[in-house]
């Protein structure tokens, strides 16, 4: 099996688990099989090719317009059924009289497909089921892997080196051995469901960035799609000449036995779960922020060492300045966040501050600004009132802003149903 076709096969597998949804095409939370392509492609190439149309769970479109059909053709090449091998995407058609197979698949997006036939019926279904669920009382092994793979890096390979801000891919420079873990439910006497037996893996690895010192390391990818570093017990070191190594992996390979890696930025991440992932390691991106080097004849004069103080703007939305978790309810099981915009897992307030302590280090001062509105352009007619984005219902945090509530306060106005503006920070949350 080629590399690229490794690399999709990877990739798909990281879908494991992701149930189905109609046209979605988000991995973990919903998609159908075209979904699962388009989720491979964007983890490949980025962007789609187009946006598909509109199309019905089995593809009989009454119209008889083979659109998808169609966009395979446009983007992606036939393969001849002798020539399937893995990676391969394979066309099912379930209206009676079409083809089961056809030609998708790639010399453009890297994929390829088979032609496997016409009419599978009741037994291929039956088959699945019986393999994927168990015949009877047979036991059930699901998740289990025989064979991992890890991306290394070798003697000689070239170690980036980064300026500004910019996504590198980095390269796996340790890793511990797999832990498996199995789950077993089911099977006990009288019961009708067989014995199941589930398997997960962790790993503790270590991956190269670029050479170093390095201001931070701001966001992930796995796969090609954003994760919390939170949710990877993720260490970051930044390559320093003081550096020290790193104890995760002293514990493993013993005291003394460690470099480093002085001069190289690198992360760990410790007792990594992959059921996430589908069982395997994903491929690891991240964004490196590097500044100026401390030994640069420049450095005083770079633009990070010479900020002092920042204005925090633009002072609106209505907990946007919280630092908890803040929720709104819109009546029973109707509640979404109101400061939880980025993948970070943390407040949006928290990650910008974050965000500002990395890149500015010699940042010591920020102003605080709390928007009021004014009623008219005119200084000596004009009225300051705080406002509000929604009067209906309100947070977890209640919204009260020098001792006016929520349902006395005037609400920004609309336009097409959203608001034109930020609401004034509650009181409470700029306490915070």
């Amino acid at each position: 099996m080629s590399a690229q076709a490794d690399h999709i096969v990877d990739i798909a597998r990281g879908w494991i688990g992701t149930p189905y949804r109609h046209q979605a095409s988000v991995r973990g939370a919903g998609t159908d099989c075209l979904g699962l392509i388009r989720g491979v492609w964007r983890a490949l190439y980025g962007a789609e090719p187009e946006v598909p149309p509109p199309y019905s769970r089995d593809w009989s479109e009454p119209q008889r317009n083979e659109a998808l059909w169609a966009a395979a053709a446009r983007h992606l090449a036939e393969r001849p059924a002798p020539m399937a091998r893995a990676g391969d995407v394979l066309l099912f058609r379930m209206r009676a009289g079409a083809a089961i197979g056809g030609a998708v698949g790639g010399s453009v997006a890297g994929l390829s497909s088979a032609v496997i036939g016409r009419a599978v019926g009741a037994t291929l279904g039956r088959a699945i089921d019986e393999r994927l669920l168990g015949a009877g009382s047979d036991p059930v092994e699901t998740g289990r892997v025989e064979r991992f793979r890890l991306t290394g890096a070798g003697d000689g390979a070239p170690i980036a080196q980064v300026y500004g801000r910019m996504r590198v891919g980095g390269q796996v420079i340790w890793a511990s051995r797999f832990q498996e873990t199995a789950t077993t439910t089911g099977g006990g006497k009288g019961t009708p469901q067989p014995e199941t037996t589930r398997y997960s893996y962790s790993v503790s690895l270590a991956i190269a960035l670029c050479e170093g010192e390095i201001a931070a390391v701001g966001r992930v990818w796995a796969d090609g799609e954003e994760v919390a570093p939170g949710d990877l017990n993720m260490q970051v070191y930044k390559g320093g000449a003081d550096q020290l190594p790193d104890p995760v992996i002293e514990a493993i390979e013993g005291p003394g036995m460690v470099p480093a890696y002085r001069g190289t930025a690198y992360v760990v991440m410790e007792n990594l779960a992959l059921a996430r992932f589908g069982n395997r390691v994903p491929q690891f991106s991240f964004e490196v922020v590097r500044q100026e080097p401390s030994t640069s004849s420049t450095y005083d004069e770079d633009l990070a060492q010479l900020v002092k103080g920042a204005a925090l703007i633009p002072g609106t939305g209505e907990y946007a300045l919280a630092t908890s978790p803040v929720y709104y309810s819109g009546g029973p099981g109707q509640a979404w966040a109101a400061n939880l915009n980025a993948p970070s897992g943390q407040t949006d307030f928290v990650t910008s501050i974050s965000a500002l302590q990395d890149e500015l280090p010699s940042c010591n001062a920020v102003s605080l600004v709390v928007s009021w509105f004014g009623g008219d352009l005119r200084c000596g007619h004009c009225d300051l009132r705080p406002k509000v984005e929604e009067a209906g219902f309100d947070g977890s945090m209640p919204w009260t802003v020098a001792g006016q509530s929520r349902a006395a306060a005037p609400v920004i106005a609309q336009q097409d149903g959203r608001v034109i503006y930020g609401g004034t920070p509650a009181d409470a949350a700029v306490v915070e």
